[in-house]
């Protein structure tokens, strides 16, 4: 679908070569050579070799000493910067020049060569000899092989038929066995043929092929040699083959022209010499001759210069392939009076898919430059059926993409013209309706810059158009203007970049005599009948390379090298301030707040928005109505909003993103719309108004998607003017979900929910709406599915989000479901409304849902058994309904509802509907019936295990309460029985009891406790209660309760004791024994051995009993007040052995690594130099230990420790302290955290104790504990820095790394080695 055309034209003119006399039989034999570098072209014309260099200078680099010796070949070698000439006597020359003078270098002066050529990489030569042997050699003429052209050798990869395939055994239809027969070829010699050799070498330099006459059978074949110069292949014998041959790159074919009788075609073969396909030329043998086949850089472009003899004018036809069709893209005429001396496709190195055709002739060097374009029309209305025009030589393929898609090489209309198109131009949109031109029509431009006028005939059916007439340009005007260097007479204009810009001005380039001129054509069709005027000319100093309108049509941009200019409707002519330095693609103007925005995408892929580049992946890209769509090299499609906020999305987001990977930052996906694309697609056009998008596949087919982006937003418009029909009818197409219907404005939505149930039980479209229904639910999917498409919504669900805590609406489907309900059960034609109705009943599947739902069947069947006596049938049957139901609802989850509202009827009627057995479900209900009311109900919710309803009905039937208590027990229903039964009622103790025991065996004392008390059983509660020492007042009250004998009392007080002494529970038994059994000694001496000491001395004052002060308490603060000190002293000696063992192991470690990173480079050394020293074997045997030692420690490790026991086990083993261990340095770090940890414990008892031992006027002890508490906690402080160094290797991150535990258990151990790196830095205080 695209079009060639010609992006720029630079022109020198070569006023030297006016004087040189031409004719056909010395152009003939004209051969040049181009050096890519600088362009500079070396021409051998006659006898004559010469340089036409960059500067425009004409250079004769004659070898004198070679005068009499005619050149037979050249060729230039990129690599070395010189000119290779093989002279006729059997001289090979080397010329190389300087700036001051060039130099000749004879060598190989015993072979005669007649033809020679350069591999693509300048490193292997392949010349031919006048005797027919093939010489392969490389730079310094050091031959490689030799073989003769001429001998019947195939080469060495010879065919072997096995038989497969053969033509005897084809089936051949109609044709009958005859045609199996292979008939044998007729081949007659070509004594036309001149008898040259020509070399063409595989793009990537890997073979190379020469076409030859061979001398005996005078039949024309060429032979494919690999780079060693060994003979591969031979074609077969053919009948008309000519001279030329072209082979381009790895997947293109060998195109040599071939005369078929009465068609002249290029045949193209494989690498192996058969023809497989053929491009018919468009004129016959006798009409021209091919003079050169040249395949284009980028290999999509096969170029075809040929001589018609009648006119004497040479043409450069430029044809491409797509979907196995050939079109003829652009023709270039050259007359007698400019004749074609040599052509050749630009090879430049870091040119991006740069196609630049370079061409000499006798008056100018052009460099001409192509690019690919989509001509299709401009209208921005409904009315604009986006057609697109396709160039095929003197066909014109016209395609209307809002009628129909056609996949080219088919259209809708094929136009024919006289003369080959070089260029289609659409006309602008005319906003006056009474106007004869519509964005519909267009012209071409035919290789003689002839404009032709096509017509849309409104009234066909179908896309039609007519031709209204051609005019030629009448460049006489030109000179008539102010400048004299365009009063020269003979002058060839190159005409491009054509832009219909308003109704009557046709804006086109052309560039003639080193100048490029803007040119305003007037299409006042009346003043003259033949030709069209140039009104006015604006000469430009670079070539301009684009003319693009605006989409008002008030402006045209002119781009001419990296300058903007501007020409307005007035005639206005200015520069821009906007720069664009790269060469572009395609350019568009857009129209954001009023202002023009250019678009542009370059060669290299880069996009640009008013010149600053904003991505660098683009491949194409479209604007739309109210999009732009783009490409990018990733395969994807890019669609943001045309407006400022859309297009500087383009430059904030990463448009390499692929989220279907789930690789980025979900958040990211939520602004910007990406989707997936077939490698290498194409953006062709877009229907405006419309989401279909036409991409074009590598291979030439069509692909018609639509993008989520432009289908929602048209569906905002539609669901904003409540046109629901056509939004469900989009959304049901595409797939788009429909809960869009309510999200996108839930109050619209409420307000026309009449409108909405209405238009589709009007239209008959109730699927719809059992799909809409079917589809709720309570995501909003603005916020999460479309989010990138409801941007201005985004701010207001984050709100909600904050509100709720997630992006859900409350209670969303219960609301339209009711909503609708409402409306569906209102409705006149409720009955037809029946499938719906119970969708919104069964949604949620909710048990009164279900329960509504299956009423709403039964309503049904009884009213359709009713109708049966008055012979009236029901719209919808009980049996469609359940059937319809079934859908969303299980058949035995209907059953369990039915049952459950024990009605028999519809519970019978839905099994006969399912699957089950009759003999199973008949007398299970008839059992049913047969049973009390309540006992019924109780045994149908056993069944259908709701157990608290079931414990509700088997608690109203007095009879069965034993069983009711078995049934409590079983189902663990405690708390419901407790609120089914008074409190008063034995029952209720009953229950209190049953679960009392339950609450004891799961060791909830307190609880089991109190429901035994509850009970009235105060022994079970007492014995439950003191099965727990917090519960030891509970106790004391209930023996109160009890009204024991003092004795029982006593005994009980004194086991309680004992019991709170066990649980540690000091102060509160010493209350027991000083207030119940008026034991002062034993109170206070219990007092001590918890470290009680304050409240010892407290009770030895209230009773006055001091002596307890010498005898009990002083004796035990002494007693103590040792422990802590040796405590103190072991803590110390502990840290220091830790710290200075760890400071040993970290200097190893240190040591280890740096060895171990010298080595690495070491290592990195030898690989590089391939050689590896036994020097190092030890240091890998030990890496290979240490490898393996982890290897085993993950096997050996690999179960999950789950309880906390042996967490700690696994813990103790990884983190010892055993010298040499792994992870040594970490059991450390672990250890000085425990030592220093339970310091930080301990520092409140001490500081206690210190206060007794001053009461007692041990003042020794209390200053030597301050001392050593003082001492240590210095140490520690000033230890910090040192053991938390974060700058200290470690091993944390081998432990890390391991296999060892789960990730769970690994923080668990190492958390607090981790926690202690923060006191490195002195902020966090241990006490807290």
């Amino acid at each position: 679908m695209r079009n060639l055309t010609i992006r720029q034209v630079n022109s020198r003119n070569l006023t030297f070569m006016e004087n040189i006399k031409t004719n056909q039989e010395l152009l003939k034999r004209v051969q040049c050579a181009i050096n890519p570098s600088f362009n500079d072209i070396y021409l051998l014309l006659g006898e004559h070799l010469s340089l036409i260099s960059s500067e425009k200078e004409f250079i004769n680099i004659d070898n004198p000493e070679y005068s009499l010796s005619k050149i037979v070949a050249m060729d230039y070698c990129v690599a070395l910067q010189e000119l290779y000439c093989a002279y006729e006597s059997g001289c090979l020359a080397k010329i190389v020049m300087d700036e001051t003078h060039i130099d000749y270098d004879m060598i190989l002066s015993d072979i005669n060569l007649q033809c020679m050529k350069f591999s693509p990489d300048h490193e292997i030569i392949a010349a031919v000899t006048t005797t027919g042997i093939v010489i392969t050699m490389v730079l310094n003429f050091q031959v490689m092989s030799e073989v003769d052209l001429y001998s019947e050798e195939f080469g060495q990869n010879e065919f072997v038929t096995v038989g497969w395939g053969r033509k005897e055994t084809q089936f051949h239809g109609s044709v009958g066995k005859s045609a199996a027969q292979a008939k044998p070829i007729h081949l007659i010699s070509n004594e036309l043929d001149d008898g040259r050799i020509q070399i063409a070498w595989r793009d990537d330099g890997t073979f190379f092929a020469i076409s030859f006459l061979h001398k005996k059978t005078k039949i024309r074949r060429f032979k494919i040699f690999n780079r060693e110069g060994m003979l591969c292949y031979t074609s077969e014998q053919i009948n008309g083959l000519e001279e030329c041959i072209a082979w381009g790159p790895m997947e293109r074919p060998i195109a040599i022209p071939q005369i078929l009788d009465e068609k002249y075609v290029i045949a193209f073969f494989e690498k192996n010499g058969l023809k497989y396909s053929e491009l018919l030329l468009p004129f016959k043998p006798q009409e021209a001759k091919v003079r050169e086949l040249l395949w284009s850089p980028c290999s999509d472009i096969l170029a075809v210069i040929c001589y018609q003899s009648k006119t004497n004018t040479t043409l450069i036809q430029l044809w491409t392939e797509n979907n196995c069709h050939w079109y003829l893209k652009q023709t270039l005429v050259f007359t007698e009076k400019n004749p074609l001396l040599y052509v050749t496709w630009s090879d430049r190195i870091n040119q991006f898919d740069e196609k630049e055709l370079i061409y000499l002739t006798t008056k100018e060097l052009t460099f001409c430059s192509f690019n690919w374009c989509v001509n299709h029309s401009r209208g921005k209305t409904v009315d604009d059926k986006v057609v697109i025009g396709v160039i095929d030589g003197n066909n014109i393929l016209v395609t209307g993409f809002r009628n129909g898609i056609i996949p080219p090489p088919m259209a809708h209309q094929y136009l024919h013209t006289s003369e080959s198109q070089n260029a289609i131009v659409f006309a602008p949109e005319i906003n006056d309706k009474s106007s004869l031109i519509n964005s519909n029509e267009f012209c071409t431009v035919s290789c003689n810059n002839k404009l032709t006028f096509f017509k849309q005939i409104k009234e066909s059916s179908t896309l039609t158009y007519e031709v209204i007439n051609s005019y030629s340009i009448d460049f006489g005007t030109l000179y008539d203007i102010e400048y004299d260097v365009l009063k020269t007479k003979d002058l060839y204009y190159y005409t491009n970049n054509f832009l219909w810009f308003t109704k009557d001005i046709m804006l086109f380039c052309t560039v003639t005599n080193n100048h490029n001129l803007l040119c305003v054509l007037s299409l006042d069709k009346e003043s003259s009948k033949d030709y069209l005027t140039i009104q006015k000319t604006h000469v430009l100093d670079y070539p301009i390379e684009h003319i693009i309108s605006s989409s008002d049509a008030n402006t045209a941009y002119i781009k001419a090298k990296e300058q903007i200019f501007k020409y307005t409707r007035d005639g206005k002519f200015e520069q821009t301030n906007i720069t664009l330095n790269k060469l572009c693609a395609q350019i568009e103007i857009v129209k954001i707040n009023s202002d023009d925005v250019i678009l542009a995408l370059s060669l290299e892929n880069s996009f640009f928005i008013n010149g600053k580049e904003t991505a660098k992946n683009i491949t194409s890209f479209y604007v739309h109505s109210d999009f732009v769509i783009l490409t990018t090299l990733q395969h994807t499609l890019v669609c943001v909003p045309l407006n400022e906020v859309g297009l500087k999305q383009l430059s904030v987001y990463d448009l390499t993103i692929k989220p279907w990977l789930n690789t980025t930052d979900k958040m990211s996906l939520t602004d910007i719309y990406i989707r997936r694309l077939e490698k290498d697609s194409r953006i062709i056009t877009a229907i405006l108004q419309d989401s279909k998008v036409i991409l074009q596949m590598p291979r030439g087919n069509l692909e018609c998607i639509q993008p989520r982006a432009l289908s929602l937003h048209i569906l905002k418009f539609y669901l904003d003017n409540c046109n629901y029909l056509t939004a469900l009818d989009i959304m049901t197409k595409q797939r788009i979900n429909l809960n869009l219907i309510y999200d996108h404005n839930p109050q619209l939505f409420i307000d026309n929910v009449k409108k909405f149930v209405e238009d589709i039980v009007q239209h008959k479209k109730l699927n719809w709406l059992n799909l809409f229904l079917s589809e709720l639910q309570d995501e909003n999917v603005i916020s999460t599915m479309y989010a990138n498409c409801y941007v201005d919504h985004i701010v207001k669900s984050d709100i909600k989000s904050n509100e709720t805590n997630d992006n859900k609406i409350v209670n969303k489907v219960d609301k339209i479901c009711k909503l609708l309900r409402d409306v569906m059960e209102k409705h006149h034609d409720a009955d037809n409304l029946i499938q719906p109705i119970l969708i919104s009943l069964v949604k949620n599947q909710q048990r009164q849902g279900l329960e509504n739902a299956l009423s709403k069947i039964k309503q049904v069947k009884t009213l359709e058994e009713s109708q049966k006596l008055t012979l009236h049938k029901s719209s919808v049957s009980a049996y469609e309904a359940l059937k319809y139901l079934l859908h969303f609802v299980n058949i035995d989850v209907l059953y369990d509802t039915a049952l459950g509202m024990y009605d028999f009827e519809l519970a019978m009627f839905i099994a006969s509907k399912s699957s089950k057995d009759p003999k199973e479900y008949i007398p299970f209900l008839n059992n049913l019936k047969k049973l009390n009311t309540n006992y019924m109900k109780y045994s149908i919710n056993v069944y259908l295990k709701r157990y608290e309803s079931a414990l509700e009905f088997l608690s109203k039937e007095p009879a069965k309460f034993e069983e009711c208590l078995d049934f409590i027990r079983s189902q663990k229903l405690y708390k419901t029985a407790m609120k089914l039964f008074e409190k008063s009622t034995i029952e209720h103790k009953k229950v209190a009891a049953i679960y009392g025991e339950f609450l004891s065996n799961e060791q909830k004392y307190f609880e089991a406790g109190m429901m035994f008390y509850r009970s009235g059983n105060l022994e079970k509660a007492l014995e439950t209660f003191s099965m727990s020492s917090d519960n030891w007042e509970d106790v004391m009250a209930i023996l109160k309760e009890m009204k024991l004998s003092p004795v029982d009392l006593h005994e009980h007080y004194k086991v309680l004791v004992e019991h709170l002494k066990a649980g540690r529970k000091y102060e509160h038994a010493a209350i027991i024994l000083k207030e119940y059994l008026n034991d002062i000694e034993e109170a206070v001496a219990v007092l001590c051995e918890g470290k009680i000491w304050k409240h010892a001395i407290r009770i030895t004052i209230d009773v006055q009993r001091l002596d307890l002060n010498e005898t009990h308490i002083k004796p035990g603060v002494k007693e103590h007040a040792e422990h802590v000190i040796s405590q103190l002293s072991k803590m110390k000696t502990d840290f220091l052995s830790h710290k200075s063992r760890l400071a040993v192991v970290r200097t190893e470690m240190k040591a280890k690594q740096t060895q171990l990173s010298r080595e690495k480079i070491y290592n990195d050394e030898l690989e590089y130099n391939k050689e590896i020293p036994d020097s190092i074997s030890d240091t890998i045997s030990i890496a290979d230990s240490v490898s393996s030692r982890m290897s085993q420690l993950s096997i050996s490790s690999s179960k999950s420790y789950r309880s906390s026991k042996n967490r700690r086990k696994q813990a103790r083993k990884l983190l010892n302290l055993k010298k040499g261990s792994m992870f040594e340095d970490l059991g450390l770090i672990h250890a000085l955290y425990q030592i220093i940890s339970n310091a930080y414990k301990d520092r409140d008892e001490w500081y206690q104790l210190v206060q007794v031992l001053i009461r007692f006027e041990l003042d020794e002890s209390a200053v030597k504990i301050l001392v050593e508490e003082k001492e240590f906690f210095e140490l520690v402080e000033n230890s910090k820095p040192e053991i938390w160094d974060r700058s200290a290797p470690t091993s944390l991150a081998d432990i890390e790394k391991s296999a060892i535990h789960t990730q769970a258990q690994l923080q668990e151990i190492i958390a607090p080695i981790k926690l202690m790196g923060k006191y490195s830095q002195n902020t966090v205080d241990f006490n807290s």
